[in-house]
């Protein structure tokens, strides 16, 4: 599913995983009725709070520098203003076209901005895909050292 708007990982966590205590139950709610009262749809609100975890998370590439770099992809302006208003939850009028996703992901050198839009099956098959991968890399690892030991074998005989 999709991650929950109020996700902060400021604030604690239950004890028991999977489980969220009355503060966090009382704090979601808040801000579903905040959202509604506003016209704010959660997924749209959870959406705008991980866009903005995507951008903090690359201190390189703060919003200044990704609107030229996503103008220049997309070949339209793209201002700073416009990014701040597409990840502002007071703005919800301002939708985030979905035509710039691809281009945003490729200015931040990450696909996690899909991956989050993406169906829980897409999801899982991009998991299997990933896992697939890496274990093709380990058999390939484990042949190289196999055949390293075989001639190493073959020279102390």
């Amino acid at each position: 599913m999709f991650m929950d708007a109020t996700d902060n990982s400021a604030k604690k966590k239950s004890s028991e995983p999977g489980k969220r205590g009355p503060a966090q139950a009382e704090e979601r709610d808040r801000l579903r009725r905040y959202y509604r009262e506003n016209g704010i749809s959660e997924i749209d609100a959870a959406f705008r709070t991980f866009m903005a975890r995507e951008f903090h998370q690359r201190p390189a590439l703060r919003k200044a520098k990704i609107a030229p770099l996503l103008e220049e992809i997309v070949g339209e302006p793209v201002s700073l203003a416009r990014l701040d208003s597409f990840t502002a939850t007071t703005k919800s009028s301002s939708k985030f076209p979905a035509y710039l996703l691809p281009g945003l992901c490729e200015v931040l050198g990450s696909d996690a901005i899909l991956l989050f839009l993406a169906t829980p099956r897409i999801r899982k098959l991009v998991e299997f895909a990933e896992r697939e991968i890496a274990a093709s890399h380990e058999e390939r690892e484990r042949q190289r050292l196999r055949d390293e030991l075989s001639k190493l074998g073959d020279h102390d005989a």
